[in-house]
C-alpha cells in the first residue's frame, strides 16, 4: 500500500534524525538485546543484566574474545569454545538465570575472575583443559547451588581455598592436574552430597584431613601424585560407598588402617610409591569388585595373601619389593581376568606354574623379575596373550622357547642360566674406539656373560670417566667417554658396559629414549656433564672392566632433565630410586630435585668402592616402584667418575720419571765431558800463572 505524500515527508525526516535508531524501532527486540536501564534491568533472554555484565567479564579474563551485544546465551550456539545453559522461573518471576558455565578443551591461558561468584544460580562450572593460571577465588564459596565445580588440567597454582567447604550442594570437585599447594582444607568434610573428590597431580602436601571421613556419599576419591605425608586417617574406613581409593605417589606412612576393611565397594585401590609398612592385609581379598590393585613401591613385608590369586575380576594386580619375606605362588590361582600382573622384587620362590598360561589367557603383561624363581619357562605360557615378558634377574634355566621372540613385543629374559642363546649379532663401531654389542638374545647379558668380558683385559688401568647419554667430552681436567647407544646393553671392551633392565608399565617405549638431553632454553657451560643422562624403567648397571685392585672413589652426577615442565605437569613428577655400589645399597630412596634443589641442577655425591681381582666394579641403580608411576619413570645417571685412592705408582718408576732417567742418562757422557774440559782448561791457566 503507497503511503499518502503528506505523511511520507514526516516520515523521511524522522529517518534522517535518528538514523539507526529508527531501525531499532521497528526491529525485533529479541534479535539485538533489550537495552539495560534502571527502568528495564533485564536483557531480551530476560536475564539480569548486572548477571550479564559479569559474565562478560568473566569470559575475556578466561582469554575469550568478549561476546558481541546481540548475543544469546540462553540459545544454542554454534561457538565451540564456551557454551551456557540457562534456567527460568516461570512460576514465581519472569526472569532467567546462568545456569552452567562450560569451556570445550580450548587453551584460553585466561585467569578466574572473581565475579564468577556473582552468578549464584550456577550448578556447574566445567573450565577444564583451558591452562588457565593464578589462584581459585575464595568467592567461589558463595555459589551454594553449585553441583559440579571442574577446574582439572589447568595450571592453578595457591591453595585450595577452605571456602569450598560451603558449597553444600556440591556432588563433583575435580581440581586434579593443577599446580597446587598448601594442605586439603579439613572443611571439604562438610560437603555432605560429594560423591568425587578429585584433587591428583597437584602439589598439596601436610596430612590427610580425619575429616573426609565424613563424606559418607563418595564413591571416587583421588589424591595420587601429591606430597601427602602422615598416617592414612582410620576414618576413611567408614566411607563403604567408595568404588575408588586411589593414593599413590605421595609420602605416606604407617600400615594400612584396620578399619578399610569395610571399604568392601573398591574396584580400584591404589597405594604404590608410599612408604607404608607392615603387613598386607589379609582383608584386601574380600575385596571381591576389585579390578585394579597397586601396592607396589612401599615398605610392606611378609608374603602377599594367597587369597588375593582368588580375585576373578581382578584386572591388574602390582605389587613389587616385599621385605622379609620367601613365598610361593599358590597351588590354584584364579585370576581369570588379569591384564597386567606385576610381582616384582617379592622373593618369589619355585617354578613359574602352568596355571597362568592355562587360565590367565588374558593375560598381556607378566613381570616376575628379580626373584628367586628357578626351574625352565613353561610352554603353556605360550596360551596367554602376552605382549611384554620380563624375567630378568631370576635363577630360570633350560633353553628359552622359540615362541618368545615370535610373539612378545618385549622380552626381558636378562641374568638367569638359560643354557643356550642365539648368536650374538656384533656390529662394526659406529665412533671410533668404540665396540657396540647388541644382542638379539633375551637371556643375554648374564653374570657368566659379565664376568668373561671382566677377563678380557689387555692392559689395568685405574680410572674410568663416562659421560652418560652423552658424546665424548672434557670435564673437571678428565677425558669422558660417550656413552651414546641406543641398545638395552652397550660394552667398550677391556673397558666398561652398561646393562638396562625393565620395562614400562602403562606404555611402550623404544630403547632409544633411554637417552636424555636438558629441555632446551636452560643455559648449561659448555662442558657440563649434566646436559645429558642415561635412564632406564627399572634397573641400569654400570661395570668397571680391568681396573687395578684396590680402593677407588666413585663420583656420581645427577641431574633431573625429564622431569621439569610445567606445560606438559611432568615437573610434578618425582623420581626416587636407590643406588648400589659392589652389591651395597649406599642411596636410599634418592630424590635427585630435592637433592639438587630444583630440576636441571647438578647434583653430585662421592662413594668409595674396593675392587679385586675377580670381580668388576658394579654400580647398580634401582627403581623400587617409589615416587611416580609416570610414563618416564626410573633411575637417571649424569655422568660416573672412577679414580684411585692409592698411589698409581706403587713402587714403581712412572712414565715421567723414566723418560728423565733416559734423559739423564743420554746427556750424562756430555756433562762429564765438559766437566773434565773445563777442568783441564783451569789447569793449563794456573800453570801459566805458576811460570810467569
Amino acid at each position: 500500500m503507497a503511503v499518502p505524500f503528506f505523511l511520507s515527508v514526516p516520515l523521511l525526516l524522522l529517518l534522517c534524525q535518528h538514523g539507526s535508531g529508527f531501525n531499532k524501532l521497528f526491529s525485533d527486540p529479541s534479535s539485538e538485546g533489550s537495552p539495560c536501564s534502571q527502568e528495564n534491568p533485564y536483557t531480551a533472554e530476560r536475564l539480569p543484566c548486572a548477571e550479564v555484565d559479569a559474565l562478560e567479564n568473566i569470559i575475556v579474563k578466561l582469554g575469550f574474545q568478549k561476546p558481541s551485544i546481540s548475543h544469546n546465551y540462553c540459545s544454542p550456539s554454534d561457538d565451540k569454545s564456551i557454551s551456557f545453559e540457562c534456567g527460568c522461573n516461570e512460576s514465581t518471576s519472569n526472569s532467567c538465570h546462568i545456569t552452567s558455565l562450560v569451556t570445550h578443551r580450548m587453551p584460553s591461558h585466561g585467569q578466574i575472575d572473581e565475579r564468577l561468584s556473582e552468578l549464584t544460580h550456577l550448578n556447574k562450572i566445567d573450565l577444564s583443559n583451558n591452562q588457565l593460571h593464578g589462584t581459585i577465588p575464595e568467592s567461589l564459596g558463595k555459589l551454594t547451588r553449585l553441583k559440579t565445580l571442574n577446574l582439572g588440567f589447568n595450571l592453578l597454582s595457591g591453595q585450595i581455598p577452605p571456602t569450598l567447604g560451603n558449597l553444600e550442594a556440591l556432588e563433583t570437585l575435580d581440581l586434579q592436574a593443577n599446580f597446587l599447594n598448601d594442605s586439603i582444607p579439613p572443611s571439604l568434610g562438610k560437603l555432605m552430597n560429594l560423591t568425587t573428590l578429585s584433587l591428583s597431580y597437584n602439589m598439596l602436601s601436610g596430612r590427610i584431613p580425619k575429616e573426609l571421613g565424613n563424606l559418607l556419599n563418595l564413591t571416587i576419591l583421588t589424591l595420587s601424585e601429591n606430597r601427602l605425608s602422615g598416617y592414612l586417617p582410620q576414618e576413611l574406613g567408614k566411607l563403604r560407598k567408595l568404588e575408588q581409593l586411589s593414593l599413590h605417589s605421595n609420602n605416606l606412612t604407617g600400615r594400612l588402617p584396620q578399619s578399610f576393611v569395610n571399604l568392601k565397594s573398591l574396584h580400584r585401590f591404589t597405594v604404590s610409591g608410599n612408604k607404608l609398612s607392615g603387613e598386607i592385609p589379609p582383608f584386601i581379598a574380600n575385596f571381591t569388585k576389585l579390578t585394579h590393585l597397586y601396592l607396589m613401591g612401599n615398605d610392606f613385608e611378609g608374603e602377599l595373601p594367597p587369597r588375593i590369586f582368588n580375585l576373578s575380576g581382578l584386572e591388574e594386580l602390582m605389587v613389587s619389593d616385599l621385605k622379609n619375606t620367601s613365598f610361593r605362588f599358590p597351588e590354584i590361582g584364579n585370576l581369570t581376568s588379569i591384564n597386567y600382573l606385576v610381582l616384582r622384587n617379592c622373593s618369589l620362590t619355585g617354578g613359574i606354574p602352568d596355571y597362568i598360561g592355562n587360565n590367565w589367557t588374558s593375560l598381556e603383561y607378566l613381570d616376575l623379575s628379580f626373584n628367586d624363581l628357578s626351574g625352565s619357562i613353561p610352554q603353556s605360557l605360550k596360551k596367554a596373550s602376552l605382549e611384554r615378558l620380563l624375567l630378568t634377574n631370576n635363577k630360570l634355566n633350560g633353553s628359552i622357547p622359540p615362541w618368545i621372540l615370535d610373539r612378545t613385543d618385549k622380552a626381558d629374559l636378562s641374568y638367569n642360566n638359560f643354557a643356550d642363546f642365539i648368536k650374538d649379532n656384533i656390529t662394526n663401531p659406529a665412533h671410533r674406539d668404540s665396540t657396540e654389542v647388541k644382542t638379539l638374545d633375551p637371556g643375554k647379558p648374564n653374570m657368566d656373560s659379565i664376568l668373561a668380558l671382566s677377563k678380557k683385559c689387555t692392559s689395568k688401568h685405574h680410572s674410568l670417566f663416562i659421560n652418560c647419554g652423552g658424546a665424548r667430552t672434557n670435564a673437571e681436567g678428565n677425558p669422558y667417554d660417550e656413552d651414546l647407544s641406543t641398545e638395552t646393553f652397550f660394552s667398550v671392551p677391556g673397558t666398561w658396559a652398561y646393562s638396562c633392565s625393565g620395562d614400562f608399565i602403562f606404555t611402550t617405549r623404544n630403547s632409544s629414549e633411554f637417552v636424555k638431553s636438558m629441555t632446551s632454553g636452560v643455559s648449561v657451560p659448555q662442558e657440563s656433564l649434566h646436559k645429558t643422562a642415561r635412564f632406564c624403567p627399572v634397573s641400569l648397571t654400570y661395570y668397571g672392566f680391568c681396573l687395578r685392585k684396590g680402593s677407588y672413589t666413585v663420583k656420581l652426577h645427577f641431574a633431573e632433565t625429564i622431569y621439569t615442565r610445567d606445560e606438559y605437569y611432568s615437573s610434578l613428577g618425582t623420581r626416587i630410586f636407590d643406588v648400589y655400589i659392589q652389591g651395597e645399597r649406599k642411596l636410599k630412596d634418592l630424590n635427585i630435585i630435592e637433592m639438587a634443589k630444583g630440576p636441571n641442577v647438578e647434583w653430585k655425591t662421592n662413594f668409595t668402592a674396593i675392587v679385586d681381582d675377580d670381580n668388576p666394579l658394579e654400580i647398580h641403580f634401582f627403581w623400587a616402584g617409589k615416587g611416580s608411576l609416570r610414563i618416564l619413570n626410573g633411575p637417571l645417571v649424569s655422568a660416573i667418575s672412577v679414580t684411585p685412592n692409592f698411589d698409581v705408582n706403587d713402587g714403581k718408576l712412572s712414565a715421567s720419571q723414566i723418560a728423565g732417567i733416559t734423559i739423564g742418562c743420554a746427556f750424562a757422557p756430555l756433562l762429564l765431558f765438559v766437566f773434565v774440559w773445563r777442568m783441564r782448561l783451569l789447569g793449563n791457566r794456573e800453570l801459566r800463572g805458576e811460570t810467569i
